[in-house]
């Protein structure tokens, strides 16, 4: 039965108690002698005992209003001014790594609910804090007032969602949703954007990036030119840089290290055909694209072999075990370290090598056990909830070095994470690929 405003407030407040005759702008409801709700004229279109369908009763809800180039505003909805809850915007392509990383699969083939689990797993390590009936615009590369940036790349599908949490635990609720929208796609941009060959170095490949004040910054894919070609043959080039992009100021790639290396240096792998592909963005949302080719020779040798025999982790007894083998065995070095997985992130990304992470002075020498038996089980116990890396590390005798570092979380609904290289330039922070495998997500107050 729905009560239309004026009905409502002509015959609904007429039995109500004498309070509601001195606000006809307020509409009360009443439990004993207590007012449990009270909600202005204007908030409400009409009231009704038995719920229509098609009405949604959650208690909050996300609409977009307004996509631009490069910008969005979108609103949050609460049925209470005193919901606190999460928000933010999430793209297909984030979202998408993280489903074929759980689930196997591209996101959207996933059914709904698995498709809500990695947008609700994904929006605590971007998302930011509110409370009410509030409307939120973002721009890219604008401050967020946390001390971050916000990130709306042009012609790219997102997903703005909220999440109601608890006010004081910040902890996730049961009430969420999102709705989906796409960016308006870029023009060309009237940028200047120039790339310039280095050569080899002791790193890798060097190259400079310059480029015009107009600049707010830009997104670098590299890699193996024939293969690079062919996955943007595939998937198209937006893939191949939402995926696997990383973003920085000229400024971050810009001068050289203490040895005079330069910091816009790429790793190299095996010999051959390199590129570098550069998307420049202006405060407009335009785009200008440059790529650059670049021969290089590999390392001369490929290290000993690590296979790993077994694995196993128990969330009752909070253990982990690892067996793997060495081949040839007759290693100059080898080692194995556990730490937390953020840890290791932090490490690499302030310029450490994952060959000096794995044998610093926390690390267990496990050159005597390779030597005489060729294989090693690593365990460890007591365990907290969070995701760990074990780095083994091995060494042969010319000097040619190995590392792999499996991930995990002792949670029984999680996978090991065997982690691949990851090319981005040394000795600066890399802005790396999110995911939901790290367990400390921040929700930004703002």
């Amino acid at each position: 039965m729905k009560f239309i405003k004026s009905i409502l407030f002509a015959g609904v407040a007429a039995m109500s108690i004498g309070a509601m005759a001195q606000d006809n702008n307020t509409m009360y409801l009443i439990k004993g002698d207590r007012v449990v709700g009270k909600y202005a004229v204007d908030a409400v279109d009409y009231a009704t005992f038995k719920l229509p369908e098609g009405i949604h009763d959650e208690p909050v809800w996300v609409t977009v209003d307004n996509a631009g180039k490069n910008t969005v505003t979108y609103s949050v909805g609460t049925q209470d001014e005193s919901i606190n809850y999460a928000h933010g915007i999430i793209s297909y392509y984030e979202v998408n790594y993280l489903a074929m990383d759980q689930f196997g699969d591209y996101f959207q083939n996933l059914e709904e609910a698995d498709q809500i689990a990695c947008l609700q797993a994904y929006l605590p390590y971007v998302g930011y804090a509110g409370f009410g009936n509030q409307t939120y615009t973002m721009t890219d590369w604008m401050s967020d007032g946390t001390g971050g940036k916000f990130t709306v790349t042009p012609g790219t599908e997102y997903y703005a969602c909220a999440w109601e949490i608890d006010p004081n635990t910040f902890k996730p609720l049961e009430a969420f949703s999102y709705a989906k929208f796409e960016t308006l796609a870029p023009g060309e941009s009237s940028v200047t954007l120039t790339l310039e060959s280095l050569g080899a170095n002791s790193q890798g490949l060097g190259f400079s990036i310059t480029g015009s004040d107009d600049i707010l910054y830009v997104t670098t894919v590299y890699g193996m030119k024939e293969m690079m070609e062919s996955y943007a043959a595939v998937f198209g080039m937006d893939f191949l840089f939402g995926t696997f992009g990383q973003s920085w100021t000229l400024s971050d790639l810009a001068g050289v290290d203490a040895n005079g290396v330069p910091n816009a240096t790429w790793p190299v792998s095996d010999s051959g055909e390199y590129i570098l592909m550069v998307r420049a963005y202006d405060a407009e949302g335009n785009m200008k694209y440059a790529s650059i080719t670049e021969s290089a020779e590999g390392e001369k040798g490929e290290g000993p072999t690590i296979n790993i025999l077994s694995r196993s982790k128990s969330q009752t007894d909070r253990t982990v075990s690892i067996n793997f083998e060495v081949t040839p065995s007759n290693v100059s070095e080898a080692y194995v370290i556990m730490l937390p997985e953020n840890d290791v992130d932090d490490m690499l990304n302030d310029g450490w090598a994952l060959y000096e992470i794995a044998s610093g002075s926390k690390a267990t020498d496990i050159y005597d056990d390779i030597r005489s038996m060729g294989e090693y089980t690593f365990k460890a116990d007591n365990l907290d909830d969070k995701w760990y890396s074990i780095i083994i590390y091995a060494r042969d005798m010319d000097g040619n070095r190995t590392c792999i570092r499996p991930s995990f979380n002792i949670y029984d609904d999680t996978e090991w994470f065997d982690y691949n290289p990851v090319h981005a330039p040394a000795h600066k922070q890399a802005l790396m690929l999110k995911n939901s495998r790290k367990n400390n997500p921040t929700i930004r107050k703002k």
